[in-house]
């Protein structure tokens, strides 16, 4: 199979680490192009051994190998034109049901030229970014949002910003 974390032939595909939440990756074409998987083991996450969500891949038997992406959602029913941009697959669920927008999650702030990228392609006018709270905590988190919205508006975007409490 050409996606990781997917294994098996012909009428028997499987997911790896199928006991733990997982999300497809799906672009904004509605290609499969990973399986992010949710941590569940709180100890480890805390020790940093692993991290709170991890690719799968199937790269060490030679298969597909993951990469960081994206994350598109359609809303079933559009209320709006915006596209709002956040962090992880479930916000960007979350988002699109409850508001009927196009949502579209990053993998980390520090991967949102992946999501201008997309932004692009898509001809999106008017943007939400919706990083986590911890912007205002974690230098790196303000820093990325600044660089993200100031490379948004160089492109002509309109730009408003929501914080998660």
């Amino acid at each position: 199979f050409k996606v990781p974390g997917i294994r098996g032939s012909g009428q028997n595909p499987y997911f790896v680490n199928n006991d733990r939440l997982t999300f497809p990756t799906v672009n904004q074409n509605n290609r499969v192009l990973n399986l992010r998987i949710r941590s569940e083991d709180e100890d480890l996450e805390k020790s940093k051994k692993i991290p709170k969500y991890f690719y799968a891949s199937n790269a060490k038997i030679k298969g597909a190998a993951a990469v960081p992406s994206v994350h598109v959602v359609q809303p079933i029913v559009k209320r709006s034109e915006l596209v709002w941009i956040t962090e992880g697959e479930l916000k960007a669920h979350t988002i699109s049901y409850k508001l009927g927008v196009t949502a579209i999650s990053i993998p980390g702030v520090r991967f949102w030229p992946l999501a201008t990228e997309c932004l692009v392609e898509m001809k999106v006018n008017e943007v939400v970014v919706a990083f986590d709270s911890d912007l205002f905590e974690i230098k790196d988190v303000g820093i990325c949002l600044v660089n993200f919205v100031k490379n948004l508006k160089e492109r002509n975007f309109c730009v408003k910003i929501a914080k998660w409490y």
